[in-house]
């Protein structure tokens, strides 16, 4: 192992890797760790070099797995590399800090997220440290931001068959699986088995007979994706999140060796070749052999689903070259919309909506009504599914047709009509779905305008309103156009800190005041006010010329005096005709203003409430 891992021969890289890990998981078993750990950060850098940094983070881990997270027992010093004497806690978490440096430069996210988790753990309920959890946690979901803001993170797979006597025994005949970038291509992939491999043959498809010289024969391969996972059981899942939980560490690969997609949608199929690898994928050799190939069958739900999940994703990146001003692809997705949204198109996944149940219909239209839950078929996990993507389907249409509207590009503006109308006579159930209606509201009765210029002082306080109601026996729209002002001649008494000494006149017998402390007493008053409805509502409706006609009347004072006794103003002497006379003018102004004025025994009532 020494001598083939330090041999300077044209071996390819990834031979050189296998020994290097050969002698590594040697010096392991054989307990040689400053050896082994040496080895390990060795492959790591050489990783680092090559730019294969989340490989150089799943070196590291060889290395980490080594010590427990135990925060009182404690490691030796190392001298390549270097590392102080610490507890095995600290040594672990330092690497674990490098191994996620790594996973971050080469984008693994789901690597760097379950590193992160379990620091995690062991900040939370075993050494306690809530600083070091919170910076954990804020980590944690910024990783989750950038996920969600990213094109593209699943890599590219390539499975390769190394035929041909001219490969070594440990090649020869095998398939590998492997991982290639997010973006590459398979000339490029192509070209760099070429490089690896100067002078093998690349062949691209058919079989190979053992003969002499070398071949390569090169597929592209999709991570197999479960059906059955929930992700395809929710609507609105962007499909970088959606590639992200199926297909961060995938372990089996397919490609589709024949598909039926004509005649009746529940006689559609496919057939694919499903490969197991050793190891699930990133792994620190950027490959993985193959164990195991079966065939398997996928029936017309499983079809349906796939079909539309795909359509789905070819428009999607069409739609997105177009909005980024590509031009060149404007009549194709013309063409995919124009397909999908014509119901009479064999070639439109719609027509895979026959495969969901119908609703029940009920026996008489009273059990429809109460039943109208109960009716509904409850669907399958496959049905969901495929509701869901329809639904995806739609909305996507609908992003491409408002993008139409939007464009400039005649030949997309003059479509969107003729589009816009087959595509709401075709995803009629899609569209109810992801724009149910809107609840109607229930219409309040707006008040009258008689109303609300009258209730001015009622709307500022509607204790007022209701009392007006219950004392007065009449509506509360009647008391207000009465006394459209009583409040304000109430604030006016309150504003004014000391009032002026107004002479006490008489008042009429039938019009005596109520202060507060009658107020118990109004339950009685009630029913003795209402043998006078009559004669109150004359008094409500006194014209303002009768009071100018009438500037002595005592009704406009005696609001004021009953002011002031509920408010403790002292009794007041009475005082000569000159003074009585001085002080009409006053109220006669007060009159006009409208302001303390009562004018009637019911109008008292009413004044005093407000005034309360």
């Amino acid at each position: 192992l020494l001598v083939a891992v330090h041999s300077s021969d044209d071996t390819d890289e990834a031979t050189h890797l296998i020994n290097r890990l050969r002698l590594m998981e040697f010096l392991r078993d054989m307990q040689k760790e400053e050896i082994f750990v040496r080895y390990v950060h060795q492959l790591a850098d050489l990783q680092a070099e090559s730019r294969n940094h989340t490989e150089a983070g799943l070196a590291l881990r060889l290395h980490a797995d080594l010590y427990e997270w135990d925060p009182t027992s404690q490691t030796p010093a190392l001298p390549d590399p270097d590392f102080p004497a610490q507890t095995q806690f600290e040594r672990k978490e330092r690497l674990y800090f490098d191994m996620i440096k790594y996973f971050e430069e080469g984008e693994s996210w789901s690597h760097a997220l379950a590193t992160y988790k379990e620091l995690q753990a062991q900040y939370e309920s075993n050494i306690f440290d809530f600083s070091k959890l919170a910076r954990t946690e804020r980590a944690i979901a910024t990783i989750y931001e950038t996920i969600s803001k990213s094109d593209k993170l699943i890599p590219k797979y390539f499975k390769v068959v190394y035929k041909g006597l001219g490969f070594h025994a440990n090649l020869r005949d095998k398939e590998f699986i492997y991982e290639g970038s997010p973006s590459e291509r398979a000339s490029a992939f192509t070209d760099r088995m070429q490089e690896q491999y100067p002078a093998a043959q690349i062949v691209t498809g058919g079989d190979v007979d053992d003969v002499e010289g070398q071949f390569l024969v090169i597929s592209a391969v999709t991570p197999h994706r479960d059906l059955n996972h929930q992700v395809f059981q929710r609507a609105r899942v962007p499909q970088v999140i959606r590639d992200f939980l199926l297909s961060s560490h995938p372990q089996t690969f397919s490609i589709s060796t024949r598909r039926n997609t004509t005649g009746p949608v529940k006689e559609h199929s496919a057939e694919k070749l499903v490969f197991t690898t050793a190891d699930a994928f990133p792994t620190i050799l950027r490959r993985s052999e193959v164990v195991d190939a079966q065939e398997i069958s996928l029936g017309a739900h499983e079809t349906a689903l796939e079909r539309v999940v795909r359509k789905t994703q070819e428009m999607t990146a069409l739609e997105h070259r177009v909005a980024d001003g590509n031009d060149d692809h404007a009549q194709l997705l013309v063409d995919a919309v124009s397909v999908s949204v014509n119901p009479a198109s064999e070639n439109s996944v719609a027509c895979y909506r026959q495969l969901l149940p119908e609703p029940k219909e009920a026996d008489d239209d009273a059990e429809e009504e109460e039943n109208h839950e109960v009716s509904e078929v409850e669907l399958t996990p496959q049905d969901s599914a495929i509701k869901m993507a329809l639904v995806d389907h739609a909305i996507m249409i609908k992003r491409c047709l408002a993008m139409f509207a939007r464009s400039s590009n005649e030949l997309l503006s003059q479509k969107h009509d003729e589009l816009h109308r087959c595509f709401e006579s075709t995803f009629a159930p899609e569209i109810a779905h992801f724009t149910p209606p809107q609840p109607q509201r229930e219409l309040v009765a707006t008040p009258s305008p008689t109303w609300r210029r009258s209730s001015r002082s009622s709307e500022a306080s509607p204790k007022n309103k209701s009392a007006g109601v219950a004392v007065n026996g009449v509506t509360a729209e009647e008391a207000s156009v009465i006394r459209p002002v009583s409040k304000r001649g109430t604030r006016l008494s309150f504003l004014g800190g000391t009032k002026k000494k107004e002479p006490e006149l008489p008042t009429e017998p039938e019009e005596a005041t109520v202060d507060i402390e009658t107020a118990s007493n109004l339950s009685r008053s009630l029913s003795q006010s209402q043998g006078k409805e009559h004669g109150r509502r004359h008094s409500f409706f006194r014209t303002q010329s009768q009071d100018e006609k009438h500037p002595e009347s005592p009704g406009g004072l005696s609001s004021r005096g009953s002011l002031d006794q509920q408010f403790g103003a002292p009794n007041e002497k009475p005082v000569e005709n000159k003074l009585a006379s001085k002080k009409g003018s006053v109220r006669k102004r007060f009159s006009m203003l409208k302001i303390g004025r009562k004018g009637s025994k019911g109008n008292g009532v009413m004044g005093s409430l407000d005034e309360e």
